[in-house]
């Protein structure tokens, strides 16, 4: 099962059953790609071996929250994902028991449409429990269709609109 066989599935389509049969069947997809310049130095295009893990469980996640509740958007969520977990893997400061605390680093999710991958990532650094994507916008969850600041910790601006987000970063910086 490659990316574009999981990129390519629609939110409410029949076939997302199938598809999350075969990522649990094919974990290992995403192995890294090192090209291999004429000099010394090697550049990878990839995602590290590392990452691989989690962003497979990740991306079922996502898919299972979707089959689930039958909302969301599999491309827009599987479409930042990458980023999204390296940021919060390794780059950003943040601490989950304190999501407003005054030295944490902000990520602004511009197309709200794809907060399905903001709010997988955040339950797994542990901003609140992973079994709430199962019941992700429905009208007893606060895993809305597009992120919340006010209900999910960790969410730093309500958005939507495309492009939303520029104005709202330029704002907060």
């Amino acid at each position: 099962l490659s990316l574009k066989h999981l990129s390519c599935v629609s939110g409410n389509s029949g076939r997302i059953g199938s598809v999350m049969r075969a990522c649990q069947q094919a974990p290992n997809h995403l192995d890294p790609i090192v090209e291999k310049p004429k000099t010394n130095s090697h550049r990878v295009t990839g995602l590290s071996c590392a990452m691989r893990v989690p962003l497979n469980q990740l991306k079922r996640q996502i898919i299972a929250a979707t089959t689930a509740t039958k909302e969301g958007h599999i491309p827009s969520a599987f479409s930042i994902l990458d980023i999204a977990w390296v940021l919060y893997d390794g780059v950003m400061r943040f601490q989950p028991q304190d999501p407003k605390s005054d030295d944490r680093d902000r990520f602004i999710l511009s197309k709200g449409h794809g907060s399905l991958a903001v709010y997988a990532v955040l339950a797994e650094k542990g901003f609140f429990p992973a079994e709430e994507l199962a019941r992700f916008s429905t009208l007893d969850s606060r895993l809305g269709g597009h992120p919340d600041h006010d209900k999910v910790p960790g969410i730093e601006a309500s958005t939507g609109s495309l492009g939303h987000g520029l104005p709202f970063g330029v704002g907060v910086a």
